[in-house]
């Protein structure tokens, strides 16, 4: 990727809805409601991103909608109009553990100067690996900002190996997913 062109992230909430584009939103910072419909009829242009990440919940998402076209999801909806990648997600994400995922990710693309997908991989090593590392360091942020449980209330704990980071579940490393022409 050509790193003279710009990376935006963004972390706010998603709603993907399978029924309609219009349904479909990014919640703004101010409250307001930017829906998959407006990007694609005012023809937003991503064009000038090498890198689109959108760690909102479900924003790889797509499904064929109630008239039985398919409706992009934000990713893909980015991807169409001009952004050269993007990082998606496949279905709710939690907080706490996406913020310490991204540091990873983009730890390893411009500290270890890694690939997209190789950054992806490193940081989802990291989270299959980890010791219990991570899950401290995300235990300490849970008094300032909301964490999503790291146990039963998601059914993780019936799946988890006794001495092993919860953070090895596929469900904190594998809903990232990278869309891009140029892989």
């Amino acid at each position: 990727l050509d790193m003279g062109h710009p990376v935006l992230h963004i972390a706010s909430h998603f709603v993907f809805s399978p029924a309609d584009a219009k349904d479909s939103y990014l919640l703004l910072g101010d409250g307001q409601t930017l829906t998959l419909e407006h990007i694609r009829n005012q023809g937003l242009d991503f064009g000038s991103l090498s890198l689109l990440t959108l760690s909102a919940c479900d924003t790889a998402m797509s499904a064929t909608g109630s008239n039985g076209q398919e409706i992009d999801g934000f990713g893909m909806l980015a991807a169409k109009q001009g952004a050269e990648a993007v990082l998606a997600t496949l279905w709710p994400v939690a907080d706490g553990s996406t913020g310490v995922f991204m540091e990873r990710f983009y730890a390893a693309r411009f500290q270890e100067e890694r690939s997209l997908s190789q950054a992806l991989r490193q940081a989802q090593l990291a989270f299959i690996n980890d010791q219990g590392e991570m899950v401290r360091e995300i235990d300490g942020l849970r008094r300032s900002i909301r964490v999503a449980p790291l146990a039963s209330d998601e059914g993780l704990a019936q799946d988890h190996e006794p001495g092993a980071s919860l953070l090895a579940h596929p469900y904190f490393w594998a809903p990232f997913v990278l869309m891009s022409s140029g892989l």
